[in-house]
């Protein structure tokens, strides 16, 4: 089974100030970048598998955060990020990774804690990530 979601993310002070964009359920509020009216596509695919999820990106220019929301909101997990983790934008893309591999790629130093939960066809799947930025 394919998923497929192109997303189109503005940059608001609004979607900050009602929980950022990035599907964030916790965490400090941060500013939004001077460039916050750049709409930024990121285009995500998850491949369900019996080898579990695998993900398919590529962002152009694209925040951490706002990379990691968007590949939440497609795979289904729920994402809790605490501090700032915006940072400047860059691009990157990944093909037919492991979901939770690229997400340890992703965040690098960054402390996370990754929750699974049983996933229909067996196996596991990211039920839920927590992200810790420096300083929290």
């Amino acid at each position: 089974m394919f998923k497929r979601m192109t997303t189109s993310f503005v940059r608001m002070a609004l979607a900050l100030a009602l929980g950022s964009a990035t599907g964030a359920q916790a965490g400090t509020a941060t500013k939004a970048p001077a460039e916050s009216a750049i709409a930024v596509t990121i285009d995500v695919t998850i491949h369900d598998g019996p080898e579990g999820e695998r993900v398919t990106f590529s962002a152009p220019d694209a925040t951490l955060d706002r990379l990691l929301g968007a590949i939440a909101e497609e795979a289904g997990f729920k994402l809790v990020i605490e501090g700032n983790l915006s940072g400047q934008p860059y691009a990157t893309r990944m093909s037919a990774v492991p979901l939770d591999r690229a997400l340890r790629r992703l965040v690098g130093d960054t402390s996370m804690i990754v929750f699974f939960e049983p996933a229909s066809g067996g196996g596991r799947r990211v039920a839920e990530v927590r992200l810790y930025a420096p300083g929290q």
